[in-house]
């Protein structure tokens, strides 16, 4: 499993190293530099208690990995109309459903049910693309000035 992440990692490395440099200059994805640490850290502190047994699912490494065919598909034939932001966010996809579909090749559906927390907290590696940060902004927007006419006392008449 290791060496498939060293390869994966290498084949993104460009994509990889612009969302972390992306990440680091932004207050929103500033979070995306952790995941991967915290995902290692949560693997080692479980590792005892994932199963040993390892047998691979095909299933689930044809899953994620049309998964991560079709992210990476949409960002290559997408990237002239699309934002960093969004491009970034389609290979962050890509590589993270990699990833995961190398976990059900090489270790297993066992192993990888007993580790799904870790793998599911790589989903925080993938940048909101720019529709649900406008989505959630204006919802946000919207929220709050719902709260504070609820919280208002109502205008004195004259």
């Amino acid at each position: 499993m290791a060496t498939c992440l060293v390869v994966l990692t290498l084949l993104f490395i460009l994509p990889v190293t612009r969302l972390m440099l992306y990440a680091a200059r932004s207050d929103l994805h500033s979070h995306i530099i952790l995941v991967p640490f915290v995902t290692g850290y949560l693997l080692y502190v479980r590792r005892k208690q994932l199963p040993t047994g390892h047998s691979s699912s095909i299933l689930g490494t044809a899953a994620f990995g049309a998964i991560g065919v079709a992210a990476l598909a949409a960002a290559v034939v997408c990237r002239s109309s699309l934002s960093v932001n969004d491009y970034l966010a389609l290979m962050a996809f890509s590589y993270v459903s990699f990833v995961t579909a190398g976990g059900f090749l090489f270790m297993g559906s066992r192993w990888m049910a007993g580790a799904v927390f870790p793998f599911a907290f790589l989903i925080f590696m993938v940048p909101l693309p720019d529709a649900a940060v406008d989505w959630l902004e204006k919802g946000s927007a919207l929220a709050s000035a719902e709260a504070a006419a609820l919280s208002s006392p109502p205008p004195a008449r004259r």
